[in-house]
């Protein structure tokens, strides 16, 4: 079964003149989905860009990091593999985008 817990978040800034806007710079996480050997994380961002993932244990201890370079604006995802997760158990993950982080939290069903 599969669960989609949906979760925006919005940055709001402003820019100067002649340059691109950090407003217009976002990153929305759309969702987490489990598959069987593999979380999926899913986001959806405003241009193209450096994606990286920190995922971390209840104590904060960094379990798995991962980037991901994107080469166009729109939605996608970063598959977290299950095996170094323990069933059961909430794992806060930050997404870093355009010097801006975004946090969330995977459940490990």
């Amino acid at each position: 079964m599969k669960q989609l817990i949906v979760i925006c978040l919005l940055l709001a800034a402003t820019g100067l003149k002649g340059q691109t806007r950090s407003a217009d710079l976002r990153l929305y996480i759309t969702g987490t989905v489990p598959e069987k050997d593999y979380i999926e994380i899913r986001y959806d961002i405003t241009a193209p860009g450096f994606v990286e993932l920190h995922l971390m244990d209840a104590s904060g201890k960094k379990l798995w990091i991962k980037g991901k370079v994107t080469d166009r604006k729109g939605l996608d995802y970063i598959r977290v593999p299950r095996a170094p997760l323990k069933p059961g158990e909430r794992y806060p993950y930050i997404l870093k985008y355009k010097g801006k982080d975004y946090s969330g939290t995977l459940y490990s069903s």
